[in-house]
Order: structure tokens, then sequence, then C-alpha cells
């Protein structure tokens, strides 16, 4: 096997797990009039798409006393040139991607849009700066970013979510020429990031970032130790989103009709549901796994046999529906079911519900997730019914305040 290849195909697996395999795509094909790859790797959230390219060495084969630094400028210049060529064949050319989970995906030159370029090159000697002649963007005003191997993994290991990770990088782009990272020395720019309440300022000089790592987790080693262990409470999220694609597509022999409807979740909204929980943040999904967790418990002992909570997605336009029941499967899909459905009636506002229902804490059959998407159906309209039911199922609102470091404290910042 090529080396370089063996080498994406590895980041490719260890970006699929925080930032899910569904929408990261190994050596997609331009379909032009000579097929040929587009990069090496395309994360997308359509419309929104980072193009990767990835520059590695073979030490096997390489010069004991090669000169890492001029070897790492040529790679990133035929690095640069081949992100810029296929930022610009993005919009020219219709793109095909063979995905492990979703198989065979064909894009349209107009479904997808540029957001960042990124440049990954297997280097880790002394950090150095980059020659101004390195745009930070293309004439199209797409950013580029240049980062090391072992940065990139750090980045995303840390974000851990696909929407933190161009979040990250849409601050990132606000970074003037004049102040822009040395190479190999992301850790320290991530660390600024962290404490300046997740922000680059137009006005940073490059000093700015001189020892933050350092600072963050010596200085502040309780608070950031705390940070991580919050972050690494969403292993449960995680698996709602894992078990989507290994879910049971045939419940036929459940009953009422409807229920096998909801249990044989179709591919199209097996992504929708994806792509939704998807661009849930990192903040958000702690606070939904400490929830759904309370709920778990809660139902093992609940007198109606369930417990639940929903929540609304940041442009206020998804709902999502958790449901812990101790009942068996059938039952569980029939509340799913009318649950999710009475949360789409009840909010006019919104234009789809997704609802995830799982067994409760302690049961004895093991942990599986059921969903279900219902947007674009007729709403109930009896205000009676509508006002019964949000008294009944959901009169308790909870407002809560998100803090990326639990005890979050100004004199970090």
């Amino acid at each position: 096997m090529n080396f370089g290849n063996h080498i994406e195909e590895i980041l490719s697996k260890l970006l699929s797990e925080p930032l899910l395999q569904d929408f990261v795509h190994l050596r997609p094909i331009i379909l032009h009039e000579k097929k040929r790859e587009l990069c090496d790797i395309l994360i997308e959230d359509e419309p929104s798409a980072i193009l990767l390219q990835l520059k590695v060495q073979d030490l096997t084969k390489a010069n004991e006393n090669r000169d890492q630094k001029r070897w790492a400028i040529k790679q990133l210049t035929k690095a640069e040139s081949q992100v810029k060529g296929a930022i610009k064949y993005m919009s020219l050319s219709d793109i095909s991607c063979s995905n492990t989970v979703r198989g065979e995906i064909r894009f349209n030159k107009d479904q997808l849009h540029a957001k960042h370029g990124i440049v990954v090159i297997d280097f880790d000697s002394v950090p150095f700066l980059l020659d101004d002649k390195f745009d930070s963007r293309t004439k199209m005003n797409v950013p580029i970013h240049y980062l090391t191997y072992s940065d990139f993994i750090l980045l995303c290991q840390n974000l851990k979510t696909l929407p933190d990770l161009i979040s990250y990088l849409e601050e990132r782009a606000k970074i003037p020429k004049w102040a822009r990272p040395l190479l190999g020395d992301e850790k320290n720019v991530y660390a600024y990031y962290l404490m300046h309440k997740s922000t680059f300022s137009y006005s940073i000089i490059r000093g700015d970032f001189n020892n933050k790592w350092c600072e963050l987790t010596i200085n502040y080693k309780k608070k950031f130790s705390g940070k991580v262990y919050e972050d690494g409470q969403t292993e449960l999220f995680q698996k709602v989103l894992k078990e989507l694609y290994n879910h049971d597509p045939i419940v036929s022999q459940l009953a009422p009709s409807y229920v096998a409807k909801i249990g044989n979740v179709s591919d199209p909204d097996r992504v929708e549901i994806s792509r939704s929980l998807n661009r849930i943040r990192l903040l958000l999904r702690r606070a939904i796994c400490k929830k759904l967790w309370e709920k778990l418990e809660l139902s093992d002992t609940s007198k109606l046999g369930y417990n639940y909570f929903s929540i609304a997605s940041k442009d206020k336009k998804t709902m999502f529906f958790f449901l812990c029941s101790r009942h068996n499967r059938e039952k569980r899909l029939e509340e799913l079911q009318i649950f999710s459905t009475t949360i789409y009636d009840l909010h006019k506002d919104i234009n789809r519900v997704i609802g995830i229902a799982t067994e409760n804490l302690h049961s004895a059959t093991g942990r599986s997730f059921d969903y279900i998407l219902i947007e674009g159906i007729v709403r109930e309209q009896d205000e009676d019914f509508l006002k019964e039911a949000k008294h009944t199922f959901f009169k308790n609102m909870e407002y809560i305040s998100l803090h990326d470091f639990p005890d979050e404290n100004l004199s970090i910042i």
C-alpha cells in the first residue's frame, strides 16, 4: 500500500470518531472530463465543507541528514496549491464520495461550498514561522490553515465535534497575517482561544500566544482538568449517534402499524437525524448527557414507567426529544410517537422534531435506541387539546447556564 494513502486512511479514521464518520469522506473524486481526486479528505456539513490536504514523510526512506524545515516548506507549497485548486474545482464540478457508512454519495457542484482549506503536514521538529508567500486566504476569500499532523489531531480530540471545529476555524481565520502562529505551535493557539471566551481578537499579536498552553495546563490545571473531565462525559451522546446506523431496520412484528414505520428509519431520515444531532455543540452535549442520565435513573422508579425531556436546537427550528422508558419496545415506540407528535403540534415555529427513545437505567435488556423524525405533517388544531397537552406533559421549563469551564472564573479570561 502507498505510504501516503495509508496515513490518509488512518487520519480519516481518527477524524471519524470525534467528527462523525457520516460526514468525513476519504479521497473524494471530481466528476470532470478526467476523474481525479478533489483532496485527501472532505469534511462536510452540507452546504459547508472543509477541504484537507495531507503531506507525510516515510522516514524509512528519508535521508537522515535531510533539512526538515526545507522539506516541510516544499511540501506545504505543493499542498497549498492543491487546496486552492480543490476549492476552485468544487464550484465547477460534481463530486463523488465513497463513505464507509452511507455508501456512494454524489454532491452536485452547487451543493457544497468551501468554508475552509486545511494543509496538514507530518512535521514534528521545532515550530517555525511560515513565509508571507503562504496565503491566509484564497482569491475566493476562503481561509487556509496550515497545521502539523499532531496539532490537527490535538484540535479534533479537544474540540470533539464538527460544529466546534468549524467555530474554531472561523475564529482562527480572524487572526491577521502579521500575527500568524508558528507552524507546530497550535496548542498555544488553542489555549489562548479557550482562555479568551473562544475568540481571537483582530488586534492580536503573535506574542500573545506565548506559553499559553503552560499557563492553562499548569497555572489553571484544576479548572482545565474539570473541563476535560466534563467533555469526556459525552460518550452517551456519541453512542446515540453511532447506534443510528446499527439500528434494527425491521420491526414489522410489532403493532400497531405506525410502530413499524417508526422503527424502519429510512436512509434519508437517518442522514437527517444524524446531521441534526451532529450539529449540537459539545457544551450542549454535556448538558444533554447530564439530563439524560438523570432521566434514565428516574425512569427506573417512575409511576408512569417513563421519564423524558426536550431541548431546542440553537436556531430554534428543531426540537430534540429524549424518552427513557422501562416498557417493552412496542410500548416505548408508541410513547415516542405520541410525545414527538405532540411536541410538533405544540410548537408551531419549529420545522421538525427528532425523537430518541431508550430503556431505563437498570434495564435487563441492555441499551438500545429508537429514532423518529417528524416534519411536514398536518398539525393538530384543537386549541383545548393542545392546552391540556401542554399543561399535562410539558408544563415545566428549565433554563440553565452553560460554561466551558465547569466552575468558570473570569480570572482566567
